[in-house]
């Protein structure tokens, strides 16, 4: 995929009013907590989707704001769907406050036993 410079330049615009923005939030929560994706893993045996080429970025949320904006980010288990498969709950934090990150993770885990469960093996 190519890019124009006008495509490279409108990009780094979005992300500076991102990070703007995100500055501002992060100025009232130290961390936030968000799904680590936008669906449950799948299958082990299930065979992988092909990847959209053109759009790749879709299939990532919410990754896409912190890898865009540089934020530091954890995914760690925190349950189950009904059908047996795991489920992540994502932190991210301020650029560079990776301590944060990592903390409120291992806080979760304290609280939680998800980290030591096993989803069955079908």
């Amino acid at each position: 995929m190519e890019f124009s410079t006008g495509d490279y330049l409108q990009v780094q615009r979005v992300q500076t009013l991102l990070q703007r923005k995100l500055d501002e939030l992060f100025d009232r929560f130290d961390v936030i907590a968000a799904p680590g994706q936008d669906s449950t893993a799948i299958p082990f045996a299930a065979p992988p989707e092909s990847e959209d080429r053109e759009f790749p970025i879709d299939n990532r949320q919410p990754d896409a704001i912190s890898s865009l904006c540089g934020l530091p980010a954890i995914t760690v288990p925190c349950g189950f769907s009904d059908a047996g498969l795991p489920l992540g709950v994502q932190f991210l934090g301020r650029a560079l406050n990776d301590h944060a990150v990592i903390a409120a993770a291992k806080l979760f885990q304290t609280h939680t036993d998800w980290h030591t469960k096993r989803p069955p093996i079908a």
